[in-house]
């Protein structure tokens, strides 16, 4: 009879506990419901403190509920807490990663916040909406202008190799020298400043009317006892020179070597090319010939470098050739003007008859077909080109990012820069998204 009665009181326990259980569950339901309606109300509003506050008590009764998170996300975006609406979105991708919805919000208020790398990377990972496409490029096209006080003449030359981005600029009489977050260097009396050396510390420069060396103040400190016609930077422990109408190279202690060239390029990798009785040679640093082209002329940047990145270009009969720096064409592609890369493995510019277009330098493939009135090398997934007399940037699917506005576009450096020139004056461009 006990047993009986054990198990009748067992079922009277169970039956008031679930009473209980759902009684709280219909009331945490109720409230969370009551919560959720007014926060819209007061969302709907504009009354984002209040909506705030009901829609985390809604989250008290449910947490981690996905409609009480996005609707806080919602709320935090436009009280401009985008770093909390960040932390929402991602409490609920941790359940539902695939979400689009979510991501692209995320992506917004990550943009809204100033993170545009961050933001972009996000919508790479969802599919490639119309919407999502036009974010995208609505952040590449983020930049601003910090305009340079000081004038400036026409001319606007950027410095090589490449990765120091240093542009040579003319301040009144003098030269100077800017790196890509806009800092000055060697801002002396010199009338001509050439291209850093490779140590990052000598400028060749013309002062007082003499061929020297100066450092990033523009003191100097190697002035050679010779007159020479034109000096180069130092590559290698060796700087071109020309004298009596030759080319040839010096050393740091100013001992000459070989100056009986037609003409000479900076030395790069060990190596470094000659034109010598109308060939172009290829000699090492004992200044022997390794190797004998059937070319005429290389490509060279404005300050005698030939290899950029690996990647040369060389000239026979009119016709350019990709090639690697020893003058072997392992890309079998050929145009009537090739430019020397600006970033490793991307594209650079080319023509055909009057229009220039982008090919890849590492197997020969055209990137973008010839349509611009001119072009130049990629860098930081960004490529100036010319339409209109203008310049402005692409990108390298040849979405227009910046339209053609400038009268000179430079290349785009690591940091997100470039040096531009237009109506206003000069100016140091510097796109949100590439920024550090």
């Amino acid at each position: 009879m006990k047993r009986y009665i054990y198990i009748v009181v067992l079922i009277i326990f169970c039956a008031f506990s679930w009473f209980y259980v759902i009684r709280d569950y219909k009331t945490g339901e109720s409230e969370y419901l009551r919560f959720m309606k007014d926060a819209q109300v007061s969302y709907d509003k504009k009354i984002f403190d209040d909506a705030e506050e009901k829609y985390k008590k809604a989250l008290l009764k449910k947490p981690n509920d996905k409609n009480a998170l996005f609707g806080l996300a919602k709320t935090y975006f436009s009280l401009e807490k985008y770093e909390d609406a960040v932390a929402s979105c991602k409490k609920i991708l941790e359940k539902d990663p695939k979400n689009q919805e979510i991501t692209i919000f995320e992506a917004k208020c990550l943009q809204s916040g100033g993170k545009y790398r961050e933001s972009i990377d996000l919508l790479s990972k969802v599919e490639q909406s119309k919407q999502v496409k036009n974010m995208i490029l609505d952040m590449k096209s983020k930049y601003s202008l910090m305009y340079f006080k000081v004038k400036f003449p026409k001319n606007w030359d950027v410095c090589s190799p490449p990765t120091l981005h240093l542009a040579v600029l003319a301040e009144n009489e003098n030269a100077v020298a800017y790196n890509s977050k806009g800092k000055r260097f060697a801002h002396g009396k010199s009338t001509y400043l050439g291209p850093v050396s490779d140590d990052g510390e000598l400028f060749p420069a013309i002062d007082d009317g003499q061929w020297c060396f100066v450092d990033k103040d523009g003191k100097r400190r190697l002035v050679p006892d010779n007159e020479y016609e034109f000096l180069g930077p130092f590559c290698k422990g060796f700087a071109v020179v020309k004298k009596n109408g030759k080319f040839g190279y010096i050393d740091r202690e100013f001992n000459e070597y070989s100056i009986d060239y037609e003409n000479a390029y900076n030395f790069a990798d060990g190596n470094a090319i000659v034109k010598d009785e109308g060939k172009i040679k290829i000699i090492d640093t004992e200044f022997n010939v390794i190797k004998e082209t059937e070319y005429t002329a290389v490509v060279a940047d404005e300050y005698g470098y030939t290899n950029h990145f690996g990647v040369s270009v060389f000239i026979k009969d009119g016709t350019a050739f990709l090639c690697n720096p020893l003058g072997e064409n392992v890309t079998k592609f050929s145009a009537d003007l090739i430019g020397l890369p600006a970033a490793k493995d991307s594209p650079i510019e080319f023509k055909r008859g009057d229009k220039y277009g982008f090919v890849n330098p590492n197997d020969g493939k055209i990137i973008l077909e010839p349509k611009y009135e001119e072009a130049k090398a990629f860098s930081q997934g960004l490529a100036p080109i010319k339409q209109d007399g203008k310049w402005g940037f692409i990108d390298i699917s040849g979405n227009q990012i910046v339209e053609p506005s400038f009268s000179f576009i430079g290349t785009v450096s690591e940091e997100g820069t470039a040096f531009v020139q237009n109506e206003a004056g000069y100016a140091l461009l510097t796109f949100y998204y590439l920024s550090k």
